[in-house]
């Protein structure tokens, strides 16, 4: 299986165009909550201390993923990723609505907030699952770089606007907003066609559902590949610590270059998905991913040892387009190994592994930062190795595909 760059190809049928637009919509509200709510903690409760306890109650709810398989047992993944959506809607403007009143209600609003985490986490996998039965196998690769590449601009649009709405506006305001992104977000998914609300993403077949999940990480490809993620969350989580350090103390930058040099990499990811998306030279799909874990361990190796502002503003460029080859290409994987209930553990699975190394890795970073182990740069160097041997373990994981493959599970019609 091979794909092509630059090449002119069919455009995506209308469901896959109207999956796309959806997430777009989920990902900049999912923005705007990751840039409002530590600000709107600090601004209400004037407490470092609460922004920490809030970030981390926010990232507990993860491991309600595994909940989803459950779910689709039940209902169509149409249908519930509507009604996650209006539930995310109806949270945050809840906690729009408390903010307006006043710091009393803060600890109504945690609630809330952790509540709509717990829903993110259930959308996630449910929402990799619905996009098999959108499209082909064959158009897995293409539909998800376009997802992707609409992923990172709406992180882009969503860090700039929400930065831009907390300094000019109430904070309750970027909820409120927050709220309609929502809305919007179900709107589209309700738009799918007849064969995806009711035939080909219909609730899963119940008779196939019995198989123990242990036996996802019998197989060799996923479970070497979910290893290679751990390690990759854990090496970026070190990054987003070290990397703020590395731009203002030892680049002598600003606040304002940090944030643009992070808009600068998520541009670069949003274009790189395009033209990946589009079509030149054959590229298997067992490639696409192993170059973008190889390529960020580099990128990130070299950026740790340079001191020019200039070179940094490129590697940004070129860490972005790599990135979005590890994004496209591990989740097309998982989808073409697994399927149905299958696919939504593995992919809860990934969301729990990716997002708990991420929290660690930060967390060393700092302490090894804060214990004088090295440099930032000296750090960022070690943690773009430590990606680097994630892409080899992925890549023996990739070679053994072929040797295991976890069972198709379909829908109940499909």
């Amino acid at each position: 299986m091979s794909i092509s760059l630059l090449r002119r190809t069919p455009t995506l049928g209308r469901d896959a165009r109207l999956l796309v637009a959806g997430q777009i919509m989920s990902t900049f509200g999912d923005t705007l909550l990751i840039v409002g709510v530590p600000l709107m903690v600090l601004q209400v409760s004037g407490s470092a201390v609460q922004v920490g306890f809030v970030v981390a109650l926010t990232q507990a709810p993860t491991l309600l993923g595994f909940l989803a398989r459950r779910l689709r047992r039940r209902t169509a993944g149409r249908s519930l990723l509507v009604a996650f959506d209006l539930l995310r809607m109806v949270a945050v403007a809840l906690v729009a609505a408390l903010l307006a009143i006043g710091p009393s209600t803060l600890p109504a609003v945690y609630a809330l907030l952790t509540v709509t985490s717990a829903l993110a986490a259930l959308a996630a996998p449910t929402r990799g699952e619905l996009a098999t039965h959108v499209v082909s196998p064959d158009e897995l690769m293409r539909l998800n770089s376009y997802d992707r590449s609409g992923e990172a601009l709406a992180v882009a649009a969503g860090a700039g606007a929400g930065g831009v709405l907390v300094a000019v506006s109430p904070i309750w305001t970027i909820f409120a907003i927050d709220a309609v992104t929502f809305l919007l977000s179900a709107a589209t998914i309700l738009l799918l066609s007849t064969a995806v609300r009711r035939g080909r993403a219909g609730a899963l077949d119940t008779t196939t559902e019995r198989r123990p999940r242990g036996a996802l990480l019998r197989n060799r490809a996923i479970s070497l590949v979910l290893l290679a993620e751990a390690l990759t969350s854990l090496a970026l989580g070190a990054f987003l610590a070290l990397f703020v350090v590395f731009v203002i103390r030892e680049l002598s930058a600003g606040s304002a270059v940090y944030g643009f040099l992070e808009m600068t990499q998520a541009a670069a990811a949003g274009a790189a998905g395009l033209l990946l998306a589009r079509a030149t030279r054959p590229l298997a799909e067992s490639q696409v991913p192993v170059i973008g874990y190889l390529g960020m361990g580099v990128v990130i190796v070299v950026l740790g040892l340079t001191s020019s502002l200039p070179l940094v503003f490129g590697l940004m460029v070129a860490l972005g387009a790599v990135n979005i080859l590890y994004a496209v290409g591990v989740r097309t994987l998982f989808q073409r190994v697994a399927a149905g209930g299958a696919l939504l553990d593995v992919l809860a699975a990934e969301s729990v592994l990716s997002r708990g190394a991420t929290v660690a890795g930060a967390l060393a970073g700092a302490a090894l930062l804060a214990s004088g182990a090295g440099t930032a740069g000296m750090l960022l160097s070690g943690a773009g190795a430590l990606v680097i041997f994630s892409g080899l373990v992925a890549r023996t994981g990739i070679a053994a595909r072929s040797t295991g493959g976890v069972p198709v599970e379909r829908s109940a019609d499909g």
